[in-house]
């Protein structure tokens, strides 16, 4: 069954994921063609495996985009702890960090989505929060110092409350990513933190939670929520990206349905 094709029909930016179809990143691109404005390139290194994209790839990608296929938004490694108190750790998180900004700064992405990991899950994110927090803002500034601009930067709420990095959000003058399932599983608002952060918000991350577990489709949210959050990206200030992250097609197909009908939108492909 073919997906439903949102792309170009929202008053906002639509996207998923580069991880729809058991496939490398430019079949997925392919794939999404005509359903969606923007692909998240959910992109990894590590000793054992990488999916960076080769000079051919990235050529192609940005060929795609201009024959009139989708733009692109990327998602920073995960494993990068700004935060880290080893030195070396910092170090080498900025420079991975770095090396992907490098790699894809010719896609012109919209967003670059950052996650500042805490030393330990939930709340608090360290047992010393001054000084992680004092840590994470000094890489983040070195990160800023060579990387894209701060206000390309999406700075994404996590497993913590959010208030813990707000200072230094502030202070850099980067943008946010409100990651609607994150904050379900915390028990909080979307619509309130979309809300408070209004002026900064870039990328929505929406999926949906089953059995307390997230990423999957945004089919199982609240209808008002959805509507609630279809009418703060119509509205919002600046151009704000509205990605569908989750990692399965069927799940993909229920989210744009769900999504089209908070729009007033027809689902037929």
């Amino acid at each position: 069954m073919p997906l439903p094709r949102l792309a170009g029909r929202l008053p906002y930016r639509l996207g998923a994921t580069s991880y729809i179809i058991p496939a490398d990143i430019l079949p997925n691109v392919r794939h999404l063609d005509g359903v969606v404005d923007d692909v998240s390139l959910i992109l990894f290194e590590s000793a054992d495996a990488n999916n960076l994209p080769d000079p051919g790839t990235l050529r192609t990608l940005a060929g795609l985009h201009r024959a009139g296929g989708p733009g692109y938004s990327v998602h920073l490694p995960l494993d990068c702890p700004f935060g880290d108190p080893d030195p070396e750790q910092r170090r080498n998180a900025c420079a991975r960090a770095l090396k992907v900004w490098r790699l894809t700064a010719g896609l012109a992405p919209h967003a670059w989505v950052l996650h500042l990991p805490g030393e330990q899950r939930g709340d608090p994110p360290a047992r010393d929060l001054a000084a992680w927090r004092e840590r994470s803002a000094a890489t983040l500034a070195a990160f800023l110092a060579q990387g894209p601009p701060p206000e390309q930067v999406a700075i994404e709420t996590l497993d913590y409350d959010f208030a813990e990095v707000a200072e230094l959000v502030e202070r850099h003058d980067t943008a946010v990513c409100i990651d609607v399932g994150h904050l379900l599983l915390r028990g909080e608002d979307p619509l309130a933190a979309c809300a408070r952060w209004i002026d900064r918000l870039l990328v929505v991350h929406l999926h949906g939670i089953v059995d307390g577990r997230d990423h999957h489709s945004a089919a199982h949210l609240d209808p008002d929520l959805l509507a609630g959050l279809h009418a703060i990206c119509r509205d919002a200030p600046r151009p704000v990206l509205c990605t569908l992250e989750v990692f399965a097609e069927d799940h993909l197909r229920s989210s744009l349905a769900a999504l089209a009908v908070a729009a007033g939108l027809e689902t037929s492909p």
